[in-house]
């Protein structure tokens, strides 16, 4: 039987529990779950009033992106603040340590300001340091971002940094988890995939050897979800993910959306930023 996410809070879920023989989970435990639609709507309601929306693997809206890159393993439910239009556009993935010095915090304001240039969005994790510059670069520039958080949707919407943008629909916050969820070391690396998987493309700014940039970049070569380029670097970790498989990020001539975003772009000479 197929159904939508919606039909489990109907009377007639109990239905498709029938013949359940699963030994991993009881169909008691499933049964009482479903019981908890009282306080679902509770906590929906309180959502709605705080901006929250909700959409579903199987709702049109749901970013395409996901659905071809990640197939079954993309999220079955997200939740968002701002405008869920933003997730039909195109983006490039910039990405790096929350540790990152001056040079690599302006390096990643300028990638952002000059996407924003090309028509194209931002998409990052939101988090302190390079994420959060990237984004704030492109949507200063008049650009549009969606940042795919881990924890504190609700919150961090409210943020002085957030919130005009939001309002003017030129940012979109994400998250595949509770919308109150506080941070999780796994929920960060589990996000990874949704960054990259929406992007045409992405950009390692700055990576240690150990993190969530490391790990993303890691798990992005081995999966190919996105062509990856990495900001030439004494860091010990960009060298390393361009040993595994990335790119330098070559320098000095404009910006080529197509060929950046081409499998085989790797092993041809095209720049990307004039004076970065």
């Amino acid at each position: 039987m197929n159904v939508n996410p919606e039909y489990f809070l109907t009377d007639k879920a109990d239905r498709l529990f029938a013949d359940w023989n699963d030994q991993s989970v009881s169909k008691s435990r499933l049964l009482a779950l479903l019981e908890r639609k009282l306080a679902l709507g509770i906590a929906l309601e309180k959502w709605t009033r705080a901006g929250v929306w909700v959409l579903s693997r199987g709702d049109s809206g749901f970013p395409k992106t996901w659905k071809e890159k990640l197939k079954s393993t993309s999220p079955i439910v997200i939740y968002g603040i701002g405008s869920p239009e933003l997730l039909s556009e195109r983006y490039v993935a910039v990405v790096g340590s929350r540790d990152s010095g001056v040079d690599e915090l302006t390096l990643a304001s300028s990638i952002g300001s000059i996407v924003s240039n090309q028509g194209i969005g931002i998409v990052s994790g939101g988090a302190r340091g390079v994420d959060e510059t990237a984004m704030l670069g492109t949507l200063k520039s008049g650009g549009f971002s969606v940042g795919i958080l881990t924890d504190s949707l609700i919150k961090k919407s409210t943020s002085s940094l957030y919130r005009n943008y939001i309002q003017d629909n030129k940012l979109l916050l994400i998250l595949s988890y509770y919308p109150e969820a506080g941070f999780n070391a796994g929920n960060a690396m589990n996000r990874n995939k949704l960054i990259y998987a929406m992007a045409d493309f992405a950009i390692v700014v700055k990576s240690d050897t150990s993190g969530g940039t490391w790990e993303g970049a890691k798990e992005n070569l081995k999966h190919h979800w996105a062509p990856l380029w990495v900001c030439k670097s004494s860091s010990k970790g960009n060298q390393d993910i361009v040993r595994l498989g990335a790119q330098w990020l070559p320098e000095g001539k404009p910006l080529n959306i197509k060929e950046l975003s081409s499998d085989s772009v790797g092993r041809k000479e095209n720049g990307l930023f004039p004076g970065i």
